[in-house]
């Protein structure tokens, strides 16, 4: 596979907003499911910032990819603000998701930043598993099941 192409900007690369607002939905809806809320509903509810979103961002071109996440994460977050209380969530579990939300992805963009700053110029490779044990990255890495199995199971 080739590498794609560096552009300006600390990430290195562009994206076009709608790219991210698909990522920023995504993450949104993990928060969701993880909070309790049943899968069919959180469907329900994407299905609406979809149509919220996509006249916003659906034509807008590629830029730094810091840019066009920032404002992937502006514009989905009102939608999914409004999605949530159109179906009857607390304000405060509302609050807390969007919250949890925007601090993952601010979290990832400036541990991107870092990494690739740190790095000398035109060097590239995989990103460090941050917080697994060496053994257990490469175990994933190689395709090992992590999972201990005993002896005597299939």
């Amino acid at each position: 596979m080739t590498q794609p192409p560096t552009h300006p900007g600390p990430m290195g690369y562009e994206a076009r907003p709608a790219t991210m607002a698909a990522l920023v939905t995504a993450l949104v809806q993990d928060r969701l499911f993880e909070h309790g809320v049943k899968y069919a509903r959180i469907g329900l509810m994407a299905a609406q910032v979809e149509e919220m979103v996509a006249p916003e961002l659906e034509d807008t071109n590629p830029r730094p990819a810091d840019e066009a996440l920032r404002l992937a994460l502006d514009v989905v977050e009102k939608a999914w603000d409004t999605a949530m209380d159109f179906h009857g969530m607390y304000r405060a579990s509302i609050d807390q998701c969007l919250r949890k939300v925007r601090d993952e992805v601010e979290e990832a963009m400036r541990e991107h930043i870092r990494i690739r700053r740190q790095a000398p110029e035109g060097v590239r490779g995989p990103l460090p598993l941050r917080g697994c044990r060496p053994a257990y990255a490469r175990m994933r890495v190689s395709g090992a099941d992590p999972i201990p199995r005993r002896e005597d199971s299939p």
